[in-house]
Order: C-alpha cells, then sequence, then structure tokens
C-alpha cells in the first residue's frame, strides 16, 4: 500500500493572517517500508515576516524564505 504524508509549516499560528511557508510530501511504500518520492518546497511571499516563534519550532527564517522560496503556483 502506498501512503502519502503532508506536512506544511506556516509563517505563524493565526490560520486568518499567516501564509504557508514551506510545503512537503512523501510517498510512502508500506510494504518496502521506504519512501517512493519526496518533495518540499519554501514559499516565497513578498513582504512576509516569518514570527521568531515559527524560526524556533521550524528553523525557517524570513530570509530562507526570500532567498529559497519558490511562488506557491510553482509548488502546488
Amino acid at each position: 500500500m502506498l501512503v502519502l504524508g503532508l506536512d506544511l509549516e506556516t509563517s505563524g499560528l493565526n490560520p486568518k493572517t499567516d501564509k504557508i511557508i514551506e510545503i512537503g510530501v512523501v510517498l510512502w511504500c508500506t510494504a518496502s517500508h521506504r519512501p517512493i518520492q519526496v518533495y518540499s518546497d519554501l514559499i516565497a511571499w513578498p513582504d512576509l515576516t516569518v514570527s521568531e516563534e515559527v524560526t524556533q519550532i521550524t528553523g525557517i527564517t524570513t530570509e530562507d524564505t526570500a532567498k529559497f522560496g519558490v511562488d506557491i503556483k510553482l509548488a502546488l
């Protein structure tokens, strides 16, 4: 059986105002106990600030998203 795992990181803890800053996906084969495919991208948003609390939890900084992030449309 294949299982798809999805992980989203956000710029803060408020779902009304904060944005997705990372999308991670793994396709896992339960028979072989191994990943089949792995995908991860940081997301760039204009004028986004990642909260200090989120940086402490995830290690993702505002600078990371600006430098390495892609447009959300490309990531999806």
